[in-house]
């Protein structure tokens, strides 16, 4: 599910929209993406311990690529209308 989150970061950085709703789905996607940037490398720290799963290394990744989409939305339409 994080990963479809992250590919809709992605695919509003590449599509043209206006501002306003590239900022609307932007930012909830940047928040989530923090969120689950904490919980995959808390997962992926605890996980290292005990268990030999990737769980925690895909939500870390989804989480990180969301945070990116977000700050590149940012930079790209920053000043433009």
């Amino acid at each position: 599910m994080f990963a479809v989150l992250a590919l809709l970061g992605w695919v509003v950085v590449f599509v043209r929209m206006p501002t306003w709703l590239a900022l609307l789905i932007s930012v909830p996607i940047g928040m989530l993406g923090a969120l689950v940037t904490v919980f995959g490398a808390i997962g992926t720290y605890w996980d290292s311990h005990m268990n030999s799963g990737n769980d925690g290394v895909i939500g870390l990744v989804c989480g990180l690529l969301m945070l990116a989409s977000t700050v590149v939305v940012f930079f790209q339409r920053g000043g433009a209308d």
